[in-house]
């Protein structure tokens, strides 16, 4: 049986002309750390995603152009760089290493810097945070001139498991003692003549999983940020958008029950 190359996001990092400035806006609007506490579904291990927002000369940024880089925690990196490398694809020569674990980094087809992350196992030293307002990830969307042909590349390289919706991570809510089932986060990517991100003219969009939508809107709003449309209930839930300082629109996402 195949080893499983991909088990979470590790990472959203986005540029901002103003680093300090956004990071404070988006802890006093949304309850946003830097850090998203989950744990596996399936070992129930301690995880987490870092969330970041860099200035554009940031190492982070090295070896694309893109405005955003996704962090992908997998479980052996040397391995997993070592098949890409025999597979053609463009790979980190050396890899890193800090009390987080060890980084090393692939390029996708449209010249995405995708990060790839081996956790080191000290559990005990993840952050503990929660948030009354922002409790997760819900999803990472970015665009593509050939959606079709980029969805392939990740699902014969990277591993993931691919629908027409595109791919979901499944993890339990460490903040959720009542958690049943697994939450999930969203992975997708969009034609890049879509209109769904606008008005932001970003080639990537977050969602961000709420407690309580339609009161966070309010709040927002009153507070003078952006509101991007109307609130909308599907069967999965609330969703509604908004617009950051810097022009990035926001997915703000309330989950209706257990299995979202």
């Amino acid at each position: 049986m195949k080893m499983k190359k991909v088990i979470g996001i590790g990472g959203i990092f986005f540029k901002a002309e103003d680093p300090a400035k956004l990071k404070a806006w988006y802890e006093d609007n949304l309850g946003i750390h830097e850090i998203f506490r989950w744990q596996d579904a399936e070992s129930r291990s301690p995880r987490f995603t870092a969330w970041n927002v860099f200035h554009e000369t940031s190492p982070v940024f090295v070896m694309t152009k893109k405005p955003y880089v996704i962090n992908y925690c997998v479980e052996n990196l040397d391995e997993l760089l070592g098949d890409l490398k025999k597979e053609g694809v463009r790979v980190s020569e050396k890899t890193e290493t800090d009390d987080s674990g060890k980084f090393g980094y692939a390029i996708d087809p449209d010249g995405n810097k995708v990060i790839l992350w081996e956790p080191s196992r000290k559990d005990s030293e993840i952050p503990q945070t929660n948030s009354d307002r922002v409790t997760g990830l819900g999803g990472v969307f970015f665009k593509s001139d050939d959606p079709k042909k980029l969805n392939d590349w990740y699902s014969q390289h990277i591993g993931l498991v691919i629908t027409e919706w595109g791919s979901s991570f499944q993890w339990i809510d460490p903040n959720d003692k009542n958690a049943k089932v697994p939450a999930s986060t969203a992975w997708s990517i969009f034609s890049s003549d879509t209109d769904y991100f606008n008005p932001s003219q970003k080639p990537f969009m977050f969602n961000y999983r709420v407690k309580n939508l339609p009161g966070l809107l309010k709040a927002l709003e009153a507070g003078g940020t952006e509101i991007a449309g109307e609130l909308q209930e599907f069967s999965y839930g609330k969703f509604g958008w908004v617009v950051d300082p810097e022009g990035n629109k926001i997915e703000l996402w309330e989950p209706k029950d257990d299995g979202f």
